[in-house]
């Protein structure tokens, strides 16, 4: 098994391991299908299905804890898994499944980097029939204080001034020159928020190189701690791999994010740039 030094995974790291049965792959591509072509072995993982909460008014919110168990055990995981994330374009929600993976307590999780395209481009074979389920695996879960922060919380770090947010949309639609893609969301950011948007952190389908994210994020970040934020939750946690890859261990997402907090009822927001730190 390869050793997981890095949350990130390289393509020839993977090919070593591919046939280890504890090893478990996840095409996490939004709005894909079990016969696009994937990584031989891996399944299909929805955002929409057992890995968010459909009982929840905001779009992709953290699942109940006993729904992911039940998922990741037909999936085969089990303690000692590997699981390996990714997708089939750019960084987008891949990092949303390594997120809620270890906020609920299961470490071993990497992001393969290149994604689909990377894996293609070293020669690698693709399969388009879907993954056989293997034998039922046994995983159990627990929630991990601090990974996610709600309404409440941001309001607070916002009148206390002792948080870094940073937001992954465009800048565009954080600065309220963008209107948002869904209805009924005002335009605009949360109050003193910094942007970076996720596009911005990558480059060909992977994160950027640790010197250049150092480079990004020193502009806006300080000693505070940091929450991440998006549109819905999912580009937040791009931002948080980055900023965990510079070593940041003091980041939370904001799960909601501003589909909840731009609501036409929700809290105080601002326009234009981002103030300086």
């Amino acid at each position: 098994m390869v050793e997981m030094s890095s949350p990130l995974v390289m393509p020839d790291q993977l090919t070593k391991v591919l046939d280890d049965p504890r090893v478990v792959i996840l095409d996490a591509t939004q709005g894909a299908n079990p016969n696009d072509p994937h990584i031989p072995g891996a399944f299909h993982a929805d955002i929409e299905g057992a890995w968010s909460d459909p009982s929840s008014p905001w779009p992709h919110q953290r699942p109940r804890i006993e729904v992911l168990e039940s998922e990741l055990s037909r999936l085969g995981v089990n303690a000692d898994s590997w699981i390996v994330v990714y997708e089939q374009g750019e960084l987008f929600s891949a990092p949303r499944f390594w997120w809620l993976l270890r906020a609920f307590g299961f470490e071993r999780v990497s992001i393969l980097q290149g994604g689909l395209t990377g894996w293609a481009a070293t020669g690698q074979a693709l399969e388009t029939m879907p993954t056989p389920l293997p034998e039922m695996g046994n995983v159990s879960l627990s929630l991990r204080p601090g990974m996610f922060v709600d309404e409440d919380d941001v309001r607070k770090h916002v009148e206390n001034k002792d948080r870094i947010i940073i937001d992954a949309r465009s800048h565009g639609r954080f600065t309220g020159e963008e209107p948002e893609f869904r209805a009924g969301l005002r335009s605009g950011h949360i109050p003193g928020a910094q942007n970076m948007p996720y596009k911005d952190v990558q480059r060909d389908c992977a994160l950027l190189p640790v010197d250049e994210l150092r480079e990004l994020f020193d502009s806006i970040t300080d000693e505070r701690p940091i929450i991440t934020s998006c549109g819905s939750g999912m580009t937040a946690c791009v931002l948080a791999l980055a900023l965990h890859v510079l070593g940041r261990d003091d980041v939370s997402v904001y799960d909601g994010s501003w589909t909840q907090w731009g609501r036409e009822d929700g809290p105080e927001i601002e326009t234009g740039p981002a103030a300086d730190i």
